[in-house]
This record gives structure tokens, sequence and C-alpha cells, in this order.
């Protein structure tokens, strides 16, 4: 009996720690790769892409100079 009890015991504490190493690991995963897109913003491209009436429009108010940030 006790034997099942502390093998419960030692799975459910892993259970509990899987989540804690993934979110540990994804936080390193955040760093700028040195790659064209690092700096886009997301929620901005989604702004242009609702404003937007067609997918050209869409397009070109992306590549337009006034809508960078660098």
């Amino acid at each position: 009996m006790n034997r099942i009890l502390i093998s419960l015991g030692v799975f459910a504490i892993s259970l509990v720690s899987v989540p804690v190493f993934s979110q540990a690991q994804a936080k390193q995963d955040t760093a700028a790769l040195g790659m064209a897109g690092d700096n886009l913003d997301l929620y901005a491209v989604l702004d242009l892409f609702l404003k937007s009436k067609t997918i050209e429009g869409f397009e070109k108010s992306l590549n337009e100079q006034k809508n960078r940030y660098q």
C-alpha cells in the first residue's frame, strides 16, 4: 500500500512540474534571431489588415515607409 501511495505521489509531482519546465524554456526562446522579422509587431500588422479593403491595399500599406518603426 505504501509503495502505491509513493508511486502516485511521485507521478503527481512529475505531472505538476512539466509545465514549469516548458514555460522556462519558452522564455529563453524569445531572443532575437538576427532575422528580418525579429521586430515585427503582429498587432500592428493585424490592425493594418483590418483597416485594408483589399489584399493589395494591405500589402501596399504594410510596405509604406511611414508604417516602419526603424
